[in-house]
């Protein structure tokens, strides 16, 4: 096996990335440095949190912001008629996906969000009160208001 030198900076820099990614704030060892980076999860991933926290940035260079909701706690219809206020998001901008972890009970239904006026928004192609599904969970990715 060939031996290198490496710049100490060069490493202090790759384990500053690591720690970025995991959170971890403690020093890591070179021999780790694999097993950690492998066990960093990106690329998209959602890690499904009830707290916003920034995931990314948008190609306008917003951040992205990142929160999974249980929207059927709120006492909402979602109708083709109208968008209803779903919650509210301090400064909100525009949603970039929402991503629905459970099918919607009838066969052709859908739910649409937006943004608007602080608030992600809700409708649907039918009449759908938000409280008959059991559960269900979205995930929304989103940007702010500078």
């Amino acid at each position: 096996m060939a031996k290198y030198l490496v710049e100490e900076q060069t490493l202090t820099d790759i384990a500053d990335a690591i720690r970025e990614q995991t959170g971890d704030e403690n020093p890591i060892q070179l021999s780790s440095f694999a097993s950690e980076i492998a066990s960093i999860q990106g690329g998209g991933s959602v890690n499904y949190s009830t707290t916003e926290h920034e995931v990314g940035t948008w190609i306008d260079g917003s951040t992205i912001y990142e929160k999974t909701v249980d929207v059927a706690q709120y006492n909402v219809t979602a109708s083709s008629s109208a968008w209803n206020n779903l919650f509210d998001v301090t400064s909100i901008n525009m949603v970039i996906s929402a991503e629905v972890h459970k099918e919607c009970p009838n066969v052709g239904q859908f739910l649409m969000f937006r943004a608007n006026n602080g608030y992600v928004q809700v409708a649907s192609n039918t009449a759908v009160n938000l409280t008959t599904f059991v559960s269900l969970s979205v995930t929304f990715r989103y940007t702010k208001s500078a």
